[in-house]
């Protein structure tokens, strides 16, 4: 019987080192193609006239975003999308003085959680999961 929890706390063991191989790799990725995603921040953060983008630009990001996109290992492209999403917030908060207007901020989350998707790349998860930035 005291083989059986062994096991398992192995099996446990072993996957959270493959998690972290997985992560480490990810990050690897993210830091050598770091000027590709610069296209992805970009759309990110794109607006026309008072932040509206027609039903086209909405959809499609352009095709330097999703070619970096498609360059990632399908389990890093969300971590790739996180990142881009992350630096353009950063980037926008250092041009607005600390404030991002809320209804930006909403339209470039949705326009991230989406985007393999919406560069037709096979993803499981078909959407990525991030977390918006804590309000205070």
């Amino acid at each position: 019987m005291a083989k059986i929890p062994a096991l398992v706390a192995v099996l446990v063991a072993l996957l959270a080192m493959a998690e972290a191989g997985k992560q480490q790799q990810c990050r690897e990725q993210i830091e050598s193609q770091e000027q590709q995603l610069s296209h992805c921040e970009k759309y990110l953060s794109q607006k026309g006239n008072n932040f509206e983008l027609t039903k086209e630009e909405e959809k499609q990001p352009p095709q330097e975003c999703c070619r970096a996109l498609q360059s990632f290992d399908r389990e890093c492209r969300c971590a790739a999308v996180r990142e881009a999403f992350g630096r353009q917030l950063e980037k926008d908060l250092e041009e607005s003085g600390g404030w991002v207007e809320e209804r930006k901020m909403q339209r470039a989350l949705q326009k991230a959680k989406f985007l393999p998707s919406s560069c037709n790349l096979q993803q499981r998860p078909q959407e990525c999961q991030i977390r918006p930035p804590m309000v205070l």
